[in-house]
């Protein structure tokens, strides 16, 4: 088996998204619930917890301080 065969081979039985090219869109989006190839229950799972933690995030300012945040 020569060089060639041998990578076109392993090119077979590559997924494009392992590549380093991919991979790390692949784990953000799948993180935040976005991979399109991620199954439907993990997807809702991921996005509720992503949406509530932006939400804290966004609030938790607000109401840390609230003094600062009326307006005359």
């Amino acid at each position: 088996m020569n060089h060639s065969e041998l990578y076109s081979r392993n090119l077979e039985k590559m997924d494009i998204f392992d590549t380093n090219y991919f991979l790390i869109n692949k784990k953000m989006l799948s993180l935040v619930g976005l991979w399109p190839y991620d199954d439907k229950a993990s997807k809702n799972i991921k996005r509720s917890f992503f949406i509530a933690a932006i939400g804290v995030v966004t609030i938790l300012p607000q109401v840390k301080n609230p003094s600062k945040n009326k307006t005359i």
